[in-house]
């Protein structure tokens, strides 16, 4: 008998139950949608640019960033507009270009 979906309590539990179990093990519970779904991401204009990061931080940074299966990159221009957002919305909202076409 296959088991049953667990409940929750954080997506990261939940995650975690997904990275070892496979929905075949649930195909009984899963029910079909019809619903259709559009995913978009807005390209944004991104600039290369060059900086100077300490070692060791970057070599944190990229432990990081491979737990999360992200580039360090990304992982780093995310931190930033996310300290942006959090201690400098208005200097941000300042430079924000309309994704709306």
């Amino acid at each position: 008998m296959k088991s049953k979906i667990p409940h929750f309590k954080s997506e990261e539990e939940e995650a975690r139950y997904w990275e070892i179990h496979s929905t075949t093990e649930h195909l009984d519970e899963l029910v079909e949608v019809e619903d259709e779904i559009e995913i978009t991401s807005p390209r944004r204009n991104k600039k290369p640019i060059s900086i100077r990061v300490d070692e060791d931080a970057l070599d944190a940074i990229k432990d990081i960033a491979g737990e999360l299966r992200i580039p360090y990159q990304t992982l780093i221009g995310s931190w930033l507009v996310e300290k942006l957002r959090k201690d400098y919305p208005d200097a941000l909202r300042k430079h924000i270009r309309s994704t709306k076409g």
